[in-house]
């Protein structure tokens, strides 16, 4: 099977996930308390003075997390006292059409959200908002509660810049993603505040999507310059140029045409 065809079948079967929690779970970061709950789309929006924003996604497109962008008024209207789960299938969907892409649009059957408060200098009401189609279940309360601990700390998930620590470094293959240009052309059209706050739940998004496609023992991380390395430990036929013409491929879904601006660089020891 050739890299690009593995690639896609690992990203077309997924990991197999827990359906429910468990109390001895520990959430690490918003992605894995997706997986955890078996949960395929959801997201998180964090108010900004007066507005809304998607700071926090999983498994939703580059302009839905744009589109998302929303006001006090808005969930004030369509989904006041939300504590308790609220659930929206049908023509009830219509007004939080406007919240996604054409893509996701089309796609969306069910919607389940639910309010609940962050604890910070100045305590937070999020919303929760799971789009996936076929669960016919609640996240409960223990892991909501996780999941709000994890996000008033400093560890939630936007923060990708790490680093990894192996002896065998030297023997991979190493590439150096750009991805800059293609995340400001989602953006563009957008304010300072936006971009600021959304240009990174993309960014995470699209490292998430490309760690979980990668073969085994293959990884990439974002480091503190804020550059994506890429690093290959069996593909000794890639180069720089069909790695770049694979990824444009696989996050065409994710990016529409601005993945044609993703470029890729090798970084020779």
């Amino acid at each position: 099977m050739g890299l690009l065809s593995h690639m896609e079948a690992l990203h077309s079967a997924g990991q197999q996930r827990c359906s429910a929690f468990y109390s001895e779970n520990v959430i690490e970061d918003f992605h894995h308390f997706a997986e955890l709950a078996g949960i395929e789309k959801c997201a998180l929006l964090v108010p900004f003075g007066k507005r809304f924003f998607m700071q926090y996604s999983h498994g939703f497109d580059a302009d839905t997390i744009f589109k998302s962008i929303s006001t006090s008024d808005f969930w004030n209207g369509t989904c006041p006292n939300a504590k308790d789960w609220r659930i929206f299938k049908g023509s009830s969907l219509e007004p939080f059409y406007q919240l996604f892409s054409e893509q996701e649009k089309n796609k969306l059957e069910y919607l389940q959200i639910k309010t609940f408060v962050i604890l910070a200098d100045v305590p937070l009401q999020a919303i929760l908002l799971i789009a996936d189609s076929n669960l016919s279940h609640y996240i409960q309360e223990p892991a909501i509660h996780k999941l709000a601990e994890v996000i008033s700390s400093d560890a939630a998930y936007n923060n990708n810049t790490f680093s990894k620590t192996r002896n065998d470094l030297q023997n991979a293959k190493k590439f150096k993603l750009d991805i800059s240009k293609a995340i400001n052309g989602v953006a563009k059209d957008f304010d300072y505040e936006a971009k600021s706050i959304l240009c990174a739940t993309v960014e995470s998004e699209l490292i998430y999507q490309l760690n979980k496609i990668l073969p085994k023992d293959d990884f990439c991380f974002i480091d503190e310059q804020e550059n994506v390395n890429i690093f290959f430990f069996n593909a000794k036929t890639m180069d720089n140029s069909l790695l770049q013409f694979m990824l444009q491929k696989f996050f065409y879904s994710f990016l529409d045409k601005n993945a044609e601006m993703i470029s890729v660089e090798q970084i020779h020891n």
